[in-house]
């Protein structure tokens, strides 16, 4: 019998304001108690911190104890003193990228598919159509691409973005960078970007939002649903090819949301 998908849910308290986070944490409080606190999957709750992903509430079904236990919990203050501009930026987008990635290697021991939610403003999205990397840049930005890719897939893991506030003309600019990445030259730091990951590991990302509850609950709707499909993956010249993934459903008003690439970690072998 298929184990059920797990739901972690991430406050991020790294990149938030103090004020922000407290209400997240209210808004996460109400959705554990929703139903009675009858939760349909097993859920846990941890902190975001500049050490990693701390646990705070172990997974269980009983939304109301969860509950409680994480209304005993105070919030943490966050001291991390952090440049302004564009190195500000860049040491934030460092700091969560390898939060995320001692998470995934966490995650990874452990079987079954999860839901990482990550409730927060996440990282800041380091480019943008005016902004102009060198080639030492866009190589180890190539590099960190093929390895987060290889990291999520591993952890069985699919991310989603979920962020307080409201909706403005930047809101959707990460779509532009969800194509996968081919070529070191056509890395950036956007396409690390929190909402990018998720949309490309099979996740979703919720626009801005006062209510956390809602948003938190489309994420958990892809829960009640999934399978693993397995296929023979193409032959590849060179480590590091991009292979578009694509799952199209014969069935009106049904869409199957998935990983949507991966990269080659092994050549063809030559005859």
């Amino acid at each position: 019998m298929r184990s059920p998908a797990q739901v972690i849910l991430l406050i991020d308290t790294m990149n938030a304001k103090f004020a922000d986070v407290s209400f997240e944490q209210r808004q996460v409080e109400k959705f554990l108690r929703q139903n009675g606190g009858r939760l349909p999957y097993p859920v846990s709750v941890d902190w975001v911190t500049e050490e990693g992903v701390k646990a705070q509430v172990a997974p269980m079904l009983d939304g109301n104890a969860m509950a409680d236990s994480l209304a005993a919990i105070k919030v943490p203050v966050n001291l991390i003193v952090t440049s302004q501009g564009i190195y500000g930026a860049a040491d934030q987008f460092q700091r969560s990228l390898r939060v995320l990635d001692m998470l995934t290697q966490s995650e990874a021991k452990k079987p079954g598919h999860k839901l990482a939610i990550w409730i927060g403003p996440g990282w800041p999205m380091l480019g943008g159509p005016t902004m102009d990397f060198p080639p030492k840049t866009q190589e180890a930005f190539f590099q960190e691409i093929l390895a987060m890719s290889d990291r999520l897939e591993k952890a069985r893991l699919s991310l989603y973005s979920v962020s307080l506030g409201q909706a403005d003309r930047t809101t959707f600019m990460y779509r532009e960078w969800l194509k996968g990445v081919r070529k070191e030259n056509e890395a950036s730091g956007a396409n690390l970007s929190q909402t990018v990951l998720a949309v490309q590991s099979g996740g979703l990302a919720e626009p801005p939002t006062n209510d956390i509850i809602a948003a938190i609950n489309e994420c958990i709707r892809d829960a009640g649903a999934f399978y693993t499909l397995t296929f023979e993956a193409t032959a590849s010249n060179q480590p590091g090819e991009y292979h578009e993934l694509k799952v199209q459903v014969d069935k009106r008003g049904l869409k199957a949301r998935t990983k949507t690439g991966y990269y080659a970690q092994q050549p063809r072998q030559s005859p």
